[in-house]
């Protein structure tokens, strides 16, 4: 539940954060067979993996377990694509903000990212969701210090999602180009997968704070 993610994560994420966080997001990429039709390898390829490919936004809440599990989507859809239009930012909606913490203090729903969803921030805003994402340099201008250790603070934390999405990879059959006829079945099956490798499988080194 909300409240026992905030009641069973690490203090220290409170401490650096300065405010209990709830989830880290980030997107992961598995490998897709080649497509014979031109407008679906479009679809399908990724220019960040620079390959065809079925692509799904996961989301680790801070005490370490998996929040959140997107449907498979080709390889071509955005960063903001895959939040607005595939459900996770609904999903942020329906978390409680009045809920018990250890300071039983209100708290503020915070989600950690990387700098590749800087352009969504204002559409988690709307419905009371504090996406951060690192800080961006502007007309060149240096980073102040605060900004500095924000941005590494933020990344100590964020590198836990990446750690699960490595973890579930690590399953063979996840290492196997996806057939694009089983990509919707494919789809299932890794949300399973992925949900049994993290939560039940492999430590994330106990979730422990970046010191």
């Amino acid at each position: 539940s909300d409240e026992e993610i905030y009641l069973t994560q690490d203090a220290k994420w409170a401490a650096q954060m300065g405010q209990p966080v709830h989830s880290i997001i980030d997107c992961t990429e598995v490998s897709a067979q080649g497509c014979s039709s031109g407008t679906s390898h479009a679809a399908m390829y990724s220019s960040y993996k620079g390959r065809n490919t079925v692509k799904f936004l996961t989301g680790i809440a801070a005490n370490g377990m998996i929040d959140y599990i997107s449907p498979g989507v080709s390889g071509s859809t955005s960063d903001r694509t895959m939040c607005i239009e595939h459900g996770h930012l609904e999903w942020m909606k329906g978390v409680r903000s009045h809920v018990r913490t250890r300071d039983n203090k209100p708290v503020i729903k915070v989600v950690l990212a990387d700098k590749g969803f800087t352009n969504v921030v204002e559409d988690y805003l709307e419905h009371d969701v504090w996406l951060m994402t690192p800080t961006r340099k502007f007309n060149n201008m240096q980073f102040t210090d605060a900004d500095v250790k924000a941005s590494r603070e933020n990344s100590n934390l964020r590198v836990h999602v990446e750690r699960a999405n490595a973890v579930a990879k690590r399953f063979k059959y996840l290492t196997k180009p996806v057939e694009i006829i089983r990509a919707d079945l494919f789809a299932r099956e890794f949300r399973v997968i992925y949900t049994i490798a993290v939560n039940l499988g492999v430590s994330l080194c106990c979730f422990c704070v970046a010191r």
